[in-house]
């Protein structure tokens, strides 16, 4: 401690973002780390709301605001759905035999 200064929040904050990695992501690429690195930070800074408070907080911070397709979600998209279609045949398939 200098000058009642201490480490501790900056130790803090980088130990729980090394568990987040390890333990929710696995893994974090170059390309997104500053979106990995902004969520954690809006989770920090905000761990004394609760979940609710942080969900209203979250949804207020949306307003205006577009979420858009890029061209690979597109193609999960389209994934999902094609697997979606065929989870509806089987299952239609069952339906017919009983």
């Amino acid at each position: 401690m200098r000058n009642g200064v201490t480490t501790n929040v900056a130790e803090t904050f980088f130990s729980q973002l090394k568990r987040s990695v390890d333990g929710t992501h696995h893994h974090v690429s170059a390309k997104h780390l500053l979106r990995y690195l902004a969520e954690f930070d809006y989770r920090f800074s905000t761990r004394k709301l609760s979940d609710s408070a942080r969900m209203t907080d979250l949804v207020s911070r949306t307003a205006g605001r577009r979420l858009g397709l890029s061209a690979g979600w597109s193609v999960i998209a389209a994934h999902v759905t094609h697997i979606g279609s065929a989870t509806l045949k089987t299952t239609s398939r069952r339906d017919k035999r009983s």
